[in-house]
């Protein structure tokens, strides 16, 4: 029988001859261009895998991260939208461009081809991908404010991975060279082990219920809401539909993102604006909305369809007629029962 140390040392020996062989054939077979390229490769293809990783634990799709507030982490990026969109989209842009950049510099390879080859390939497998899948019919309802979105997301992946390529020399000493950057790149990998598994421990604590009500309506406002009760001939279950309607709408669409359909709607004229998303020849405030809403809803057959103890199918056309989507629909119902509720024990509502 083979002794185990002298199993490990022949291993050890084996492998230590296979990898003189490929550093001879790397260094005498490959020209010294053809060798810059090959690394500015390799390294440019791990920065699309950082990135792809560092996005696949942070959640910046919109409308979903943007608009929704399951969690009280969801609530603060409805708040500080853009600052949060840059922190979390730029950071991890800058940090891995700058990395990318400066491995690259020190083995003499192509900064530039590197950093592009990087934003191409991790652009067009994401970003691209997200546009094609956007515009095969039946297109998104929302697809023009998507498309902004992804040309926003463009810009800022490609103006701040330039920033961080030419400021690349003044954060070169924080990254380690050499072995030092193996043993980084070594404990960063256990570390992703254990971050990983924290976050799925420490998962973020869901809000729902009246919780929801009080973040969306706190992002209404207290002007626009106090305008919908007041100005709502019929308090009972007429007003708790009028509030559903104004929460799943202001859910969707955040008061930043009401600010920037109002100012779009300078240059395009028609759309649907304010907390009700009623549609407008231009731009309206959110208690015109409101008003030109309850016009739209102070009808028998709305009135008959809140009366049913069931939801009839005229309960649901009225909810599609705000938005041709099922799922809004659903939100919509969701919210009615909610406020229902809600308005039953308490008047915290009204």
């Amino acid at each position: 029988m083979i002794p185990f140390c002298e199993t490990i040392n022949s291993d050890s020996q084996d492998s230590s001859i296979l990898a003189s062989y490929i550093r001879e054939i790397y260094t005498s077979c490959i020209t010294e261009q053809l060798r810059s390229v090959i690394i500015t490769v390799a390294i440019a293809l791990l920065g699309v895998l950082l990135l792809r990783s560092a996005y696949s634990l942070i959640d910046t799709r919109w409308p979903e991260a943007y608009t929704s507030v399951d969690t009280h982490v969801n609530v603060h990026l409805r708040t500080n939208p853009m600052r949060t969109y840059l922190l979390f989209r730029g950071g991890p842009v800058f940090i891995v461009a700058t990395f990318v950049s400066v491995s690259i510099d020190r083995v003499n390879g192509l900064v530039w081809t590197g950093f592009w080859l990087m934003t191409i390939v991790y652009l067009g497998s994401t970003t691209a991908r997200a546009v094609r899948d956007m515009l095969v019919p039946p297109r998104h309802p929302n697809w023009p404010m998507l498309s902004i979105f992804h040309v926003l997301s463009v810009f800022v992946v490609i103006s701040i991975g330039v920033t961080a390529v030419l400021l690349r020399s003044l954060f070169a000493p924080l990254i380690p060279a050499g072995q030092e950057l193996l043993i980084a790149v070594w404990a960063g990998t256990f570390a992703t082990v254990i971050s990983c598994a924290t976050r799925v421990i420490l998962a973020p604590v869901r809000i729902e219920g009246a919780e929801v009500i009080r973040s969306i309506r706190k992002d209404v406002g207290n002007r626009a809401w106090r305008h919908l009760v007041d100005s709502t001939p019929h308090k009972g279950k007429f007003l708790s539909f009028a509030m559903a309607i104004v929460l799943a709408e202001s859910q969707q669409r955040p008061r930043w993102f009401r600010r920037l359909e109002r100012f779009g709607g300078k240059f395009r004229g028609a759309g649907t604006y304010g907390v009700s998303q009623v549609a407008a020849d231009e731009p309206i405030t959110d208690e015109e909305s409101i008003d030109l809403m309850i016009q739209r809803l102070d009808k028998p057959e709305v009135h008959a369809a809140l009366l049913e103890h069931t939801y009839p199918p005229e309960f649901y056309n009225i909810c599609r007629s705000w938005n041709d989507d099922d799922n809004h629909a659903a939100r919509i119902q969701s919210f009615y029962e909610q406020v229902t509720y809600l308005r039953e024990i308490s008047d915290e509502l009204d």
